[in-house]
């Protein structure tokens, strides 16, 4: 379990500045990665080679938030076809709502986890102790960022293609990403949750009821590709929450169903 600590928290620490544009400042990213790649890896390792490897994951995270920065200043720059100014200002757009969003969903788990610590009153100091050297709860706070954040990521990579296919069809995107985004955290945060709580029924209700959500949605739209759109989204969606919450209760020492 101490491994599965360490590789999470350092695909968290590295990637999550790249998934939430909020965090890609610089000094953000920096700080962020800092912290949380030394909760994932002193209570597992020690001496010269935890602080090598804090090391080796700070520039890689720094490396990374640079090469995204440097991609997406190309890709605005980058003279080109009426399409490609769309999908430069859908990007920002999407980025933007993002960034938001993200802020949102921290600050709120934020304030859930100081109520929490409140209302625990004298044992706060015990329940801090846990949540920071119980591999456990790393485990599972590392995997619920990779499938609902990060995760996004694969998500947006595959749909890519179809949101060009909406644009042929005059589909105005910048309004359908940002739903498709808080949808996608939504979905992947529950599934993440069910399966790893062992419930894989809920994981299918809940990817059911949101199913039926959408379905009046894409009747509006037929004939647009947007049923492939929401298809490709939802099935990408819920093989990334499967496979990390599958992973982390391997992890956990769990069976995997």
């Amino acid at each position: 379990m101490e491994l599965a600590r360490l590789w999470l928290g350092l695909i968290v620490a590295v990637c999550l500045p790249m998934s939430l544009p909020f965090l890609r400042r610089n000094w953000v990213a920096a700080i962020f990665c800092a912290g949380y790649a030394a909760y994932a890896i002193f209570p597992v390792l020690d001496g010269w080679a935890a602080v090598l490897t804090w090391c080796v994951a700070m520039i890689a995270g720094q490396g990374g938030n640079l090469l995204a920065q440097r991609d997406l200043r190309r890709l605005l720059r980058r003279p080109g076809s009426r399409g490609d100014q769309r999908e430069s200002i859908t990007l920002i757009r999407k980025m933007g709502v993002a960034a938001q969003s993200g802020r949102t969903a921290l600050l709120l788990a934020g304030s859930l986890m100081i109520s929490g610590l409140t209302f625990a009153g004298g044992h706060a100091t015990d329940v801090i102790q846990d949540l920071v050297l119980r591999d456990e709860w790393a485990v599972i706070l590392s995997g619920f960022l990779i499938a609902v954040f990060t995760g996004n990521e694969l998500v947006v990579l595959v749909l890519r293609p179809y949101l060009g296919a909406l644009t042929e069809h005059g589909e105005d995107v910048s309004k359908i990403i940002p739903l498709g985004v808080y949808l996608g955290w939504v979905e992947r945060a529950l599934v993440f949750i069910f399966i790893t709580a062992g419930q894989p029924e809920a994981a299918a209700l809940a990817i059911a009821a949101k199913s039926l959500a959408r379905l009046p949605e894409v009747h509006r739209h037929d004939g647009t590709g947007f049923g492939q759109y929401v298809t490709v989204g939802t099935l990408t969606s819920l093989l990334v929450s499967v496979a990390t919450g599958l992973t982390v209760r391997v992890a956990l020492g769990l069976s995997p169903l």
